[in-house]
């Protein structure tokens, strides 16, 4: 699948915030398989917006945030929950593990 605008602002949202490339790459597949970089799309019960979270993660049902607000809320879920993301061997397999599914906290 091509990188589309919202996949280069993504990738390019990472880099700005340090991430190198593959922690980027492992949270651009992520968003790849879980919402096909659709920022929010319609739910399909299983989760909403670009990471498709459950409820009570991501935000109020019914809302759409925008790019930067779901990047950022991401971003504090790895850096603060998510921790293992930075030293794991494997980043994209922790993401499908660990982040897919609210667990590894």
């Amino acid at each position: 699948m091509p990188c589309n605008l919202v996949c280069l602002a993504v990738s390019a949202w990472l880099s700005l915030h340090g991430y190198d490339p593959s922690h980027r790459d492992a949270v651009l597949g992520y968003i790849r398989h879980e919402s096909g970089f659709e920022t929010c799309p319609a739910d399909r019960g299983t989760g909403r917006f670009l990471f498709q979270w459950l409820p009570p993660r991501g935000f109020l049902p019914g809302s759409c945030p925008n790019l930067e607000e779901q990047m950022t809320e991401a971003d504090r879920e790895l850096h603060n929950y998510y921790v293992g993301f930075w030293t794991a061997r494997d980043p994209s397999r922790y993401m499908r593990r660990c982040f897919g599914a609210g667990e590894c906290r």
